[in-house]
This record gives C-alpha cells, structure tokens and sequence, in this order.
C-alpha cells in the first residue's frame, strides 16, 4: 500500500477526524508556552547585559522592530504547524510569506548598520552581546519546545522532520518574545542577528528530534 493511501485511510478514521481542529489546542499550547517564558524571562532581570525596557526608554525603536519581527515569525510558524498536526493537509502559507519576516529584518538591519558607528558596533561585538542574546533566547525556547511537542504529538502529524522544524521555528521565535522584553544595550541590529541564530538553531534541533519525540 503506498504512503498516500496509509494517510488517506489514517484521515478518513472518525478517531483520528476528531482530531481534525488543531487550532484550540495549539493556541492553548503557545499560552502555555508563552506563560511559562514569560515566568522565566523574570530571571534575565538579574542578567548584568540585559536592562529592562522599564528603566529607560532608549532603545524602543529597536524593541519594536525586534517584536513585530518576533511576532510575525511566530505567526507564520503557527499556520504551518497547524497545517502539519493533521493527516493530509496541505501547508496553505507560500515560503515566500514565510520568508518575508526574515528578509525585512535583514533589509531593515542592513540599513540601521550603515548608519550606525562601526566602532560602537565591533566594541559590542567584541564583548560577545550577541552570543548572550543566543543562548538567553534558546534557554527560554527549550521549554516552550517541550510544551509545544507535547500538544502537537496530541494531534496527528504525518511529516514529523518538517513539522518538528516548525516547532522549533515557533519555540524560537517565543523564547526571542520573551527575551525582547529586556533592552539590550546592544545595537538592535545585533539583537536581530542573535534572535534569527536562536530560531535557526531551534529549527535544527526540532528537524533532529521530531521523528523522534512526535511519533504517535
């Protein structure tokens, strides 16, 4: 029997139909998911590199540019791990929709580092704020990955490599959510390279672990 058929016969089940509605509980899997990274983002308040957004209005325009990135990622990798939690339904978002947050960060940063001063960019560089931007934006993603997995593996996914790549896009870009909330002193332009490097490097780890950890 070919593999269409088994996903074919899968999704005509009336058990697995039921299952069919992926919406509610990936939304309440993201609440989950945004409560629990918003618990823990308290924690980068103590961080020496992180100033709260609270305590001075100096870097808002690259908060805002960083969470609308953020946001539309987030947004983009929900409909397609929509899509991939059920049997035989296709990815209805266009790559080129799920690019353009990534382009338009990347175009708006070129633009920002060509005005900026070079010297306070590479001193940034040289005390490694970004890397503190990778790794604080990951801790706070592995968490909201695991809830996540947890509610998609409740659906039905058939693609278990894409869909865990996705997982790991919208985990990324969650964790980026909850750490944009915390200023850095760093270029917004850095920032954005640190966050992009967190949900590539969830990607990977979700392309590497979803066979796996998504098996139904």
């Amino acid at each position: 029997m070919a593999a269409r058929d088994i996903v074919d016969r899968i999704s005509a089940d009336p058990r697995i139909r039921r299952r069919e509605r992926p919406t509610p509980r990936l939304i309440l899997s993201v609440v989950l998911s945004l409560a629990v990274v918003a618990g823990l983002s308290v924690g980068l308040l103590r961080s020496p590199d992180i100033l709260s957004i609270a305590s001075g209005g100096q870097h808002d325009h690259g908060f805002i540019l960083n969470f609308a990135f953020v946001v539309s990622v987030a947004a983009c990798a929900l409909v397609v791990v929509r899509d991939l939690s059920v049997p035989a339904r296709r990815v209805s978002l266009p790559k080129s929709v799920l690019a353009l947050p990534f382009v338009s960060m990347a175009v708006l940063a070129g633009h920002d580092l060509m005005g900026s001063s070079l010297h306070v960019t590479s001193q940034h560089v040289s005390h490694a704020s970004w890397l503190s931007c990778v790794w604080q934006t990951i801790s706070l993603a592995i968490p909201a990955f695991a809830v996540l997995t947890l509610g998609v593996r409740h659906l039905a996914p058939v693609d278990l490599r894409r869909a865990g790549a996705y997982i790991g896009m919208l985990a990324g870009a969650l964790g980026a959510m909850g750490h944009c909330w915390h200023a850095s002193a760093a270029p917004f332009v850095l920032d954005a390279l640190g966050y992009t490097a967190a949900i590539a490097a969830m990607m990977v780890a979700g392309m590497l672990f979803g066979p796996r950890l998504l098996r139904w």
